[in-house]
Order: C-alpha cells, then structure tokens, then sequence
C-alpha cells in the first residue's frame, strides 16, 4: 500500500514495555497460586461494577447535577480491572497455564467486559443529553463486537488476521484517553468528536490490512505501465521509448532530489495541519466539510485499490511483470533523499509497506488537493492557498519523479478527489436530512 506500515513494530515495542511493568506481578499471582481464569473473571467483574456505576449516575443525573465525581470513580475502576486482561495472558504464559478452554473463556469474557463497560457510558450519556455521546460509544460497541468476527471469520479462511495498530491493552489506553478528553470540559468533547472523520479514516486504512487488495483480484501490472508508456512515453534520441518514470530514473538532479523529497514528507502533515488551523481558526463548518470529503475520498481510494490491484513503477523497475506475494516496500527515486540528507526517512516509512499493489489511485495526490480546494472555498489567506497549490504540484511531480505513480495514477488521484468532492458538496449535501445533520454536526463543534 502507499502509506507505510510502522504500526506492528510500534505496537510490539509498546507491549513489551507494559509487560515489562506487570510481570514481577504476574509472578506474584502465580506464586499466590491464581489461575488465569480467575484473574479474567474479576476483570469481568469489575467492568460490570464500573458499568453499574455509570447507570446509577446517569439514572440518577438531574440537568444541574450530572455526578462527574461517579463518572470519574467508574473511569479508575475500568483503568483498573482493565488491567486484569493484560494480567490474565501473561499468567497463562509465564506460570504454564495455557489451555485451549481458558483461551476461548478470555475472548469471550473480553467481549462482555467491552459490552457491559460501553453500554453504561452510553446510557449515561443518553440520560444526561450527549446524545452525540451516545452514538459514538454505541458505534463502538459495534465495532468492538466484529473485531472478534472479523478476526475469527478472516482466520476461518486461512488468512492471518493479526493486524492493527493496537489491540486490547493499548484500545483501553487510548479509549480511556479519549473519554477523558470527551467528558473534560466543553472544548475538548467538542475537539474530540470534531476529529471523528479523521478516526474513520485510520480504522478504515488499518481494516485493509485484515484483507489485501491482491487476494480479491489480480495485479495489475503489465497492463498499466504499457498504457503509460503508450499515452506519456518520451522517447529518446535512440527511438526508445520510456516511461516518464524510466526517464527521470536516468536523468535526475540533486536539487530536484531534494525537493521531490520535502514534498513527499508534506503529503499527510500539511493536509491535517490545514484542517486543525481551519477548526481553531473558528471555521468549524468549513473544517467538518474538509475532514468528510477527506474521509469519502480515502474511502473511494480504498474501494478501487480492491476492484483494481495495481503495481508501482518501481516494482516493474524491480521485479518485472511477474507477480510476486509479500513483496517489501521500496523507496524508489527517494532514496536519493534519503542518501543526500542521511536521515533515512523514507527508507523507514516504506520498508515495512505491508501492501506494494495499492498504486491506482494515488491517494498520494489527492490529500493537498482537497486542501487547496478547501483553501478557497474557505477565509484563508492569500499565502495558503499559493502554499497549498504549490505543494499540490510538487507531489504530483514527485510522485512520477521518484518512480512511486505513474501520470495515470495521478490523474486517477485527481479524478477521485474531485469525484468526492462534487459529490459531497452537490449530491449528498442536497439531500435534506444529511444537510441538517451536518449542520447540527457543525453547530455541535462549534
């Protein structure tokens, strides 16, 4: 895929910090002699009791009182007990006790800890009147009951469904976070489910991991790189015929290494910087259409990486036109960045690539568009939009320059941004209940 891969190693750093925290524990239980299925039974437990907790506020909540102390109190129980499913593991390894029932018990245990935990916030929030709130935490309760699914199906089929940036112990972590900042003070919840769009996004990009594009159809890879010779082909003084990316692979420049490489490294960040400045610059409503199309059009992306697999130049450079599962990332034509800077950026962001065949079309080319389409629609100045065109157009030439997209994968990058947007802004806007919502939507962030 496009965007890089860094989140397994992250995640198994992280984990073995915390294991390394809770093992001289976790041999105190075993010497206590507590079985691992007692350790994830009070778990259990004590989700239920921070569950009752936060029913018993919210049923008892008036519009002046609504017990944060309560909700505060049932937060720590859940940081707590959560901790209990991070023990339960480590005691099944570390004492011997690993069964085939005690690991089914944990999953399944698991599951009711999220249900029990997730339904009281959100009966809290329905009787205190974050409906809002409410809706969040039951979409999170959907999601919590087909991570099991997905992962048990995807395995059923013989496909290894260990994928995502954090599991069990780290969700806790950062859902416990984002309900502190949710239920902190007004700014914060209003930050909090401004940035939905954007957590949409990572779920739906960590999801494509759980399925890769090139187990649904085939590659293609021959096909594209004769059709870009055939409608961009330079040819030589020799009659050969390149590609654009076969040609600046020979004829290159430091300069332009240089700032091919400034440009990549501004594909994500400055969209997102874009954004934030755009919500806090008080044009909340211009933001919350900013942040949706940049959602729908990464979901259109998504859509046609699976309907239409496609190889980057640099692979046929690399390996021809066979095809060839597992193949690692490459930083093609950035690499000259990273040698003339000595930062090795690039080779950190594209050597753990867990999907190469995701190059049609480049969503690369899309984010600083959608920007700088934004940029005049909303009140910037006249400094941003020239910035967010002139970065637009330096990744669009970066892109074929380092050998990452062919011109069509661009052009299909362009031609998907402003699919979404026209279709956002003059279809789905058009329909009256969507349009009320979004304005309720935006009125809430603001």
């Amino acid at each position: 895929m496009e965007k890089k891969s860094t989140f397994k190693t992250v995640r198994d750093a992280l984990q073995q910090g915390i294991y390394a925290v809770i093992n001289p524990f976790v041999r105190l239980l075993i010497r206590m002699g507590v079985t691992p299925n007692v350790v994830t039974t009070i778990g259990l437990l004590g989700n239920i009791a921070a569950a009752a907790i936060f029913a018993y506020a919210g049923y008892n909540a008036w519009p002046d009182e609504r017990h944060y102390g309560l909700v505060t109190l049932a937060g720590g129980v859940i940081i707590a007990f959560s901790l209990f499913d991070m023990l339960d593991g480590q005691v099944a390894r570390l004492g011997g006790m690993t069964s085939r029932f005690g690991a089914l018990y944990d999953s399944v245990l698991d599951r009711y800890c999220e249900l029990f935990t997730l339904g009281g916030i959100a009966y809290y929030m329905f009787c205190t009147g974050y409906q809002v709130g409410a809706l969040i935490t039951f979409l999170a309760m959907v999601g919590s009951v087909m991570v099991s699914y997905v992962r048990a199906r995807a395995e059923g089929l013989g496909i290894e469904c260990k994928v995502g940036f954090m599991q069990r112990p780290e969700h806790v972590v950062l859902a416990v976070l984002i309900a502190a900042l949710f239920l902190a003070n007004g700014a914060t919840r209003r930050c909090i489910v401004a940035l939905i769009p954007f957590f949409l996004f990572g779920i739906s990009y960590d999801w494509m991991n759980i399925l890769p594009n090139y187990k649904v159809n085939p590659v293609d890879i021959q096909g594209l790189y004769e059709s870009e010779k055939s409608l961009f082909g330079i040819t030589l003084a020799t009659a050969e015929r390149l590609t654009p990316n076969e040609f600046f692979a020979i004829h290159h420049a430091p300069l332009m290494d240089f700032f091919a490489g400034f440009f990549y490294l501004c594909w994500v960040p400055v969209p997102i910087i874009f954004g934030l400045w755009l919500y806090f610059n008080g044009q909340r409503k211009s933001y919350l259409h900013f942040a949706i199309v940049f959602l729908f059009v990464n979901l259109l992306g998504f859509t046609f990486y699976y309907i239409h697999p496609a190889a980057p130049p640099w692979y046929v450079a690399s390996h021809g036109f066979d095809f060839i599962e597992g193949t690692p990332g490459e930083v093609a034509g950035l690499g000259r960045f990273d040698a003339m800077t000595g930062l090795g950026i690039f080779d950190g962001l594209y050597a753990r690539n867990s999907n190469v065949f995701a190059a049609l079309p480049s969503l690369h080319s899309a984010y600083m568009l959608i920007a700088f389409i934004y940029s005049l629609r909303a009140k910037c100045p006249a400094w941003m939009r020239v910035t967010c065109a002139v970065i637009c157009f330096g990744i669009w030439f970066t892109a074929v320059y380092s050998s990452h997209h062919y011109i069509i994968d661009v052009l299909a990058g362009i031609s998907v941004t402003l699919i979404g947007f026209v279709l956002f802004e003059y279809v789905i806007m058009k329909i009256p209940a969507f349009s009320r919502f979004i304005d309720r939507y935006a009125d809430y962030i603001s």
